[in-house]
């Protein structure tokens, strides 16, 4: 596409790729997770909801509790 992480170009490009697809869809309807700050912060500003995550130094548990501080919400598995 011309560009790449961590220019917001390329969190551009995605975003237009899905409003071509979903009309509605504006960058706070969609999560971005990444284990660079770089990146994070890219998509960040552009309003999407953006967590940093490092799968070697972080929990699936510490991923779900940053995904629901930026206010995504999980359906407990158990019941």
């Amino acid at each position: 596409v011309g560009c790449s992480k961590p220019s917001s170009e390329i969190f551009q490009v995605f975003l237009q790729r899905l409003t071509d697809l979903y009309p509605d869809l504006r960058a706070e309807d969609c999560a971005y997770v990444d284990d660079k700050e770089a990146n994070v912060s890219a998509a960040a500003a552009l309003g999407f909801r953006a967590v940093q995550f490092d799968a070697r130094r972080n929990t699936i548990e510490e991923l779900e509790a940053s995904l629901r501080a930026v206010g995504l919400v999980f359906e407990d598995s158990a019941g």
